[in-house]
């Protein structure tokens, strides 16, 4: 698969749908950012943190999945498909020592 081509507008965007993308960079996942992931969101399953406990499960090791494995691929894959000024990076930006509350609302 082809290098990541950066998406320019939201019309290159809807051009995209259910066409390959490309390739992100590799990222090594050491078990210390997946216990770094697990203390920052409170997510400490054994089979991500316990590696003797890991290591007698299904995967023989621990394993990164759900959020951290959706992390990654917001981090490097967006940084690298949609080109912004870090300014514009969002639009609610939850600053440090601050408190975060998330909801939704019903239509």
């Amino acid at each position: 698969m082809a290098e990541l081509e950066p998406i320019r507008s939201v019309e290159e965007a809807v051009a995209t749908v259910s066409r390959p993308l490309g390739l992100t960079a590799w990222v090594e996942v050491t078990q210390a950012m997946v216990d770094q992931f697990a203390d920052v969101t409170g997510d400490r399953q054994w089979i991500q943190v316990d590696p003797l406990r890991a290591a007698a499960g299904p995967f023989g090791a621990c394993i990164a999945h759900g959020l951290p494995t959706l992390s990654l691929a917001g981090g490097g894959f967006f940084h690298d498909l949609i080109p912004r000024r870090r300014a514009e990076s969002t639009t609610a930006p939850t600053g440090s020592g601050t408190r975060h509350r998330s909801g939704s609302a019903r239509a």
